[in-house]
């Protein structure tokens, strides 16, 4: 019996050793399942959370890959604003060298060059420049405005002259400010304008003369021309060649003296242009000058008998200075052949002397 209670004790303290056991692994097993299921669970927020920062990325990347092509579309337009810029630029200054260019093969200046023009407005067109005026006379070191203007499509018109190019031929006569034209030396040329690349339809005629004492000198003619014919240019009507006048508006100085020996050079071109037949009453016009110039070299001590004669002999000189001059010239004096011809002393007066000599002396307070 005491065998048996051992061998119970002994078998009843095994099996309770087992079933400790058992619980043990049991508890061990779902110790170890809780951590694996705790684990797994946290391997499962991780991956969620792997999602969205995967998802939010993926976003992020999508928003760089918009404001990469939005910047770029931006770039893009800058870029061609400024290549369009550049091409505009670049056209404007090869279309300024080609007219440049133009104007040199021309012999040309442009002087007065303007700021970019700015040309009209959209609406107009531009279809024709013209001058206020197709001639100007002006005397050395004189200035004066030059007008220009747009004509347009729409029967309107503009005054453009501050913004034209100044065209006109390389010479020293004149200068161009803007629109004021300075006169520099006597001369005549020609002159255009140019605006948003239309000329003027006709040029602008430019005499710049000279004056002496008041008067205007008429221009130098061309010799071959003048001497081609018996009485010559004269441009100006007043019964002297041209050539004549300037000689002597040139070397005598003196007013007096001008205004006389113009008196002389009227009777020269008065008998070169009458008929002989008309001789006796030419000669006239002859003793009155004479007789003015007489009544002078009492009133001006420089005026002596032989500065007469040295000054007549002067003025018939320059007069009568072609072979076909002197011809006529000694036809009328042939016809003169063989007369007295003079008048009273009481003709050695003021009253002798043109209108011109009598202002003269006026002015010098005789």
């Amino acid at each position: 019996t005491f065998s048996k209670s051992i061998s119970f004790s002994v078998e009843y303290l095994k099996k309770k050793e087992t079933t400790e056991d058992d619980k043990t692994n049991t508890d061990q097993n779902q110790t170890q399942d809780d951590k694996t299921n705790t684990d797994q669970s946290q391997d499962n927020e991780t991956n969620t959370d792997k999602k969205q920062d995967d998802k939010t990325s993926t976003e992020q990347n999508q928003d760089d890959k918009t404001n990469t092509d939005q910047n770029k579309t931006q770039d893009d337009e800058t870029n061609t604003d400024q290549e369009q810029t550049q091409e505009g630029g670049t056209n404007t200054d090869q279309n300024q060298t080609q007219d440049d260019t133009t104007n040199t093969d021309q012999n040309q200046t442009i002087t007065n060059p303007q700021s970019p023009q700015t040309p009209p407005t959209p609406t107009k067109e531009l279809i024709a420049l013209e001058f206020q005026t197709d001639t100007i006379e002006l005397k050395e070191g004189d200035t004066t405005l030059i007008q220009v203007f747009a004509r347009y499509k729409d029967k309107s018109q503009e005054d453009i002259s501050s913004k034209v190019q100044w065209i006109l031929p390389n010479t020293q006569e004149v200068e161009i400010q803007q629109a004021r034209l300075k006169a520099l030396k006597e001369g005549l040329l020609s002159i255009d304008a140019r605006y948003n690349n239309i000329s003027t339809t006709k040029a602008l005629n430019i005499r710049i003369y000279k004056e002496i004492n008041g008067h205007k000198l008429p221009p130098e003619p061309n010799k071959a021309l003048n001497d081609s014919t018996l009485l010559g240019i004269d441009v100006n009507n007043n019964g002297v060649r041209d050539d004549v006048e300037r000689l002597i508006y040139e070397k005598f100085p003196k007013k007096l003296f001008q205004v006389m020996l113009m008196d002389n050079a009227k009777f020269f071109h008065l008998a070169l242009a009458r008929d002989v037949s008309e001789a006796q009453e030419t000669v006239k016009v002859s003793i009155k000058v004479g007789n003015c110039e007489i009544y002078l070299k009492h009133i001006d001590y420089e005026l002596n008998t032989d500065v007469i004669i040295e000054n007549y002999r002067y003025v018939k000189g320059i007069s009568i200075n072609t072979p076909q001059r002197v011809r006529k010239n000694l036809d009328y004096n042939i016809a003169l052949s063989g007369g007295v011809y003079g008048g009273p002393i009481s003709d050695w007066a003021r009253h002798s002397c043109s209108k011109e000599v009598v202002e003269a002396l006026e002015e010098m307070g005789l």
